[in-house]
């Protein structure tokens, strides 16, 4: 599909654009976004993690303090993922909102996201089946797919698709820019990693300091900050994602105004 000028807005959409726009959306709507990013996924993996011993085992906090539990972890795992697209869902209408100058209304882009909880979770599998298989076959086919499909699940959500038609949407709205879309998410993985990376080294040189104080005390220390980090970089990430959607739709599409003005043209 070739792509349209509208409005001066001719080019493929920029990685800066995309940035800029989530962290716009975040900083406009802090307590909106970062409260969604805090119950959808936050929380559950939290609640998770003290279910399958995971927690209360880490060696930061004292070492073999509960017995894990794989199978819970495996599954605290797998609805991590399934949470993630459900965060991603109901902040792409939140990015949306902002991008239209609105603003975000938590309640309403809880019901959204929740609203398409069935496709959602069914297009999050299958992508995510989709893109293990392609790295079983020497990674880089599990690249591309996961750049195809990287915003099936705004397309399932914002344009109310099945998951097929969802799946062919992004293939559709990617079509042109997956180098960039790679580019994207390398960069993200590389500023967690460089975030993540620090704290992981200072927390093992305070270890005999950690394992000399209560369990709880540290417990509680530990899970404070996870609380704090892992709402920051979902609630990031899933904005940039919802951005990427909106700089490829219009892109593709165009902006809203001229998508509505060619309808009744």
């Amino acid at each position: 599909m070739a792509t349209r000028a509208y409005g001066g807005y001719t080019g493929a959409p920029s990685i800066g654009g995309i940035l800029g726009q989530a962290t716009g959306v975040i900083t406009s709507n802090p307590l909106a976004v970062l409260g969604l990013a805090f119950v959808l996924s936050t929380l559950p993996s939290i609640a998770f993690s003290l279910l399958d011993g995971t927690l209360l085992n880490n060696p930061l906090l004292g070492g073999q303090s509960a017995k894990v539990n794989s199978t819970l972890s495996l599954a605290g795992q797998f609805a991590n993922i399934i949470l993630y697209g459900l965060v991603q869902g109901s902040l792409t209408r939140a990015a949306l909102m902002h991008h239209a100058g609105e603003k975000v209304n938590f309640s309403e882009c809880l019901k959204l996201g929740a609203s398409k909880i069935l496709p959602v979770i069914a297009t999050i599998v299958l992508v995510f089946v989709a893109v293990i298989f392609g790295f079983m076959l020497l990674v880089v086919p599990g690249i591309i797919l996961y750049c195809m499909f990287s915003v099936a699940v705004p397309a399932v959500v914002e344009e109310d698709l099945g998951v097929v038609a969802a799946l062919s949407r992004s293939r559709q709205l990617t079509s042109g820019a997956r180098i960039k879309i790679f580019t994207l998410g390398f960069m993200i993985g590389l500023v967690v990693l460089l975030v993540i990376l620090p704290f992981g080294v200072i927390g093992l040189m305070l270890m005999p300091f950690w394992q000399s104080i209560p369990i709880w005390v540290g417990l509680s220390a530990f899970v404070i900050f996870s609380l704090a980090l892992s709402t920051i970089f979902t609630a990031y990430i899933a904005a940039v994602y919802a951005s990427l959607f909106i700089e490829l739709r219009e892109w593709k599409d165009g902006p809203e105004s001229n998508r509505l003005a060619d309808v009744f043209a």
